[in-house]
C-alpha cells in the first residue's frame, strides 16, 4: 500500500465542512474521480486545525504504481471551450447568486443529458472582482460576473447543440435569471503547458 498525501488551500470562507459549499461540491467531485481510478482503496480527508485554510487528504493506492499511474493519466482535452460571461448588477444578492448557480447546474445537468457526446465538461463560479459590463449604458457601469467554462468537442458540436430542441427547453436557466444585464460567450481552443 502506498500513501499519497496532498494540501490545497481554500478561499477564505470556503469549508468542505458545509455540504452547501462550492469546497463541498468540488470536493464530492473529487472523491468520486478518485474512487472511479485502479488502485484506490481509501481516503482521509479534514483541514488543518491550525489553519482551517488548508485542506488534507491522505490517499491510499494498492502501490505506488497505482498513484504514479493516475497522475500521468491524460489531460482532459477540449478542443474547444467555451467562456461563459454572465453580467449583474452590483447589488445583486448573495441570495440571488445562490439561485443562479442552482440554475445553471440545471442547464448543466441538460447538457450531461442531452449532449452527452458532444459536452465533456464545466467548471464555473463568481467573479471576485466587479467587471465592466458590455453594451451598458453607461459606459463606466461595473457589476457582478459569473463565468463558465464549457467544454465541447468542436465549436461546431456546440453550434449545432444550440439548435436541438433540449438547449430551447433548458436556456432560460440562464437567460431568464434575475436583473441579468448581459451575456458574453466565446470560444477557446487551449493547449496545455506543463
Amino acid at each position: 500500500m502506498a500513501t499519497e498525501i496532498v494540501t490545497l488551500p481554500l478561499l477564505d470562507g470556503q469549508t468542505p465542512h458545509d455540504p452547501t459549499s462550492r469546497a463541498a461540491t468540488i470536493m464530492k467531485e473529487t472523491f468520486d474521480t478518485l474512487a472511479q481510478q485502479p488502485g484506490f482503496q481509501r481516503l482521509y480527508w479534514g483541514t488543518e486545525s491550525e489553519n482551517p485554510n488548508n485542506w488534507r487528504l491522505a490517499i491510499d493506492w494498492d502501490t505506488v504504481d497505482h498513484h504514479i499511474n493516475f497522475t500521468k493519466t491524460d489531460q482532459p482535452s477540449t478542443p474547444a471551450t467555451e467562456t461563459l460571461l454572465a453580467f449583474f448588477p452590483s447589488s445583486y444578492s448573495q441570495a440571488d447568486q445562490d439561485q443562479f448557480e442552482a440554475d445553471f447546474k440545471n442547464f448543466v445537468s441538460a447538457l450531461e443529458t442531452h449532449a452527452a457526446d458532444v459536452y465533456t465538461a464545466t467548471a464555473s463560479g463568481w467573479v471576485v472582482e466587479e467587471l465592466p459590463i458590455p453594451n451598458s449604458e453607461s459606459l463606466d457601469e461595473k457589476g457582478k460576473a459569473f463565468i463558465a467554462f464549457i467544454g465541447w468537442t468542436s465549436v461546431q458540436a456546440h453550434l449545432d447543440f444550440r439548435n436541438a430542441q433540449a438547449f430551447k427547453d433548458n436556456i432560460h436557466w440562464l437567460r431568464g435569471a434575475k436583473d441579468l444585464k448581459g451575456i458574453k460567450v466565446v470560444h477557446v481552443a487551449s493547449t496545455l503547458v506543463e
